[in-house]
């Protein structure tokens, strides 16, 4: 089972144990009408995936890296909002354990040159991307991020890239 479907699979049922035992609770109660004891236990799940989504996907994705996790063949994760889209690279990527991060020239994420979804090299300098959109933005006109102070860095004109394809990696 991948990390995300591990992930996705723990919040859930995390979410769905703890809008049980609501549910249970102001049955045992007495005093609450049906309603307030359904509707509360839908906003009890709703709120506690809301809180254990990001806490559960960080444990996985952590544990992914540092056992130096697996990639099917395909690699990566879908982009919402773009067909056919994959990014190889986490949405947050970090720098840990003085490993060497590039910069994504067109929307500024920082990326693993390793498991960068591809790569160009423009007047002697390589450049490594996010996604496979920011790479065909980037090979269309390199001119337009190379020229400016810094990249994209996740502010400059180049971040209206991602608001097009939609990656919601840096948006």
């Amino acid at each position: 089972m991948s990390s995300e479907r591990a992930s996705a699979f723990w919040y859930t049922a995390i979410s769905v144990g703890v809008a049980t035992a609501f549910f249970l609770a102001t049955s045992g109660a007495g005093r609450y009408p049906p309603v307030a004891r359904y509707g509360g236990a839908a906003w009890v799940f709703l709120l506690s995936m809301v809180i254990t989504m990001p806490l559960v996907s960080s444990y996985f994705r952590r544990r992914r890296s540092a056992g130096g996790g697996s990639r099917s063949e395909a690699g990566g994760s879908e982009i919402p909002g773009v067909p056919g889209a994959v990014s190889t690279v986490s949405p947050r990527a970090e720098n840990t354990g003085g490993m060497v991060m590039a910069k994504d020239p067109v929307c500024g994420m920082d990326v693993d040159p390793a498991q960068a979804a591809g790569s160009s090299v423009y007047r002697g300098e390589t450049f490594h991307f996010c996604s496979r959109a920011c790479k065909e933005a980037f090979d269309r006109n390199p001119e337009r991020y190379v020229s400016r102070p810094g990249g994209a860095a996740g502010r400059g004109p180049g971040h209206g890239e991602h608001g097009r394809h939609g990656c919601g990696h840096c948006c």
